[in-house]
């Protein structure tokens, strides 16, 4: 009697948590990335796509939480021409085809990682260069991004955000690959890209103009951010950005700043 009892209890406790199971995977009937996101279909997108008049078409396309997005075209060997968008996107999540309504509406499907560029009909483009018409999704890790990260020390050079002149950061933010922060007199914004491996790609890295006498270490901030070719988390609260040798470029620590 007892052991039925037991058996009871067993086939009630298993038959509940695989109704909770199912219900944890069916809500918001999104497709997920395994990173424990339901709706993974927002982030950074790049690609090549073929040109008929020229190298190719570089494409960064930001898909945003809030239905909008960005999409930026680099005609490579037309004098790199940049050409920038911005509209809004529809999501359907049964086919799990994005549509970006801006100058020229776009279809995309959403497989795993990356984004398959469809034709007018909404198919997927067939044919010898067919591979070329897939945009990648950019990696994401928590342990860099969305948090605010404090110059320590760059060039033997031990930096007090306290001081004059010393007080550098940086900001990396996932949703839309760019970054942001303080050279130490002005303010710096790009994009990057996380590779694997600890693979870290920064491009575009640009600040304003505001005189800054009494900040020396400006310009080697921005020296260091166009070597920055990795990054690494020797202890907690604590960065290191590398160059192509994987040496120690620069030490951030962790800052109570809010985003």
């Amino acid at each position: 009697m007892i052991a039925k009892k037991l058996f009871f209890n067993f086939i009630l406790i298993t038959g509940s948590m695989l109704f909770i199971l199912s219900c944890n995977s069916s809500n918001g009937g999104g497709y997920g990335n395994g990173d424990g996101n339901e709706l993974s279909w927002h982030g950074v997108y790049t690609g090549t796509l073929p040109c008929a008049d020229c190298e190719g078409i570089e494409v960064l396309l930001t898909l945003k939480k809030d239905s909008t997005f960005t999409r930026i075209l680099k005609y490579l060997g037309k004098d790199d021409y940049l050409f920038t968008e911005e509209g809004t996107l529809e999501w359907d999540d049964e086919s799990r085809i994005v549509t970006v309504a801006g100058n020229n509406r776009q279809m995309y499907l959403l497989k795993k990682d990356e984004l398959y560029h469809l034709d007018a009909e909404g198919e997927k483009i067939k044919g010898d260069l067919a591979s070329m018409y897939v945009l990648d999704k950019n990696m994401r890790d928590s342990a860099l991004e969305d948090k605010v990260w404090q110059l320590k020390e760059m060039n033997g050079v031990t930096f007090d955000p306290g001081n004059m002149g010393e007080d550098a950061y940086i900001v990396f933010y996932s949703e839309t690959s760019s970054f942001s922060g303080k050279n130490t007199c002005n303010n710096i914004f790009g994009r990057y890209k996380i590779k694997k491996r600890g693979g870290l790609e920064m491009s575009r890295a640009s600040a304003t103009r505001m005189a800054c006498p009494d900040a020396p270490y400006e310009q080697d901030f921005m020296v260091l951010l166009a070597n920055v070719e990795g990054y690494s988390f020797p202890a907690e609260e604590m960065m290191h950005l590398l160059d192509e040798d994987d040496s120690i470029i620069a030490t951030f620590v962790l800052s109570k700043r809010t985003l």
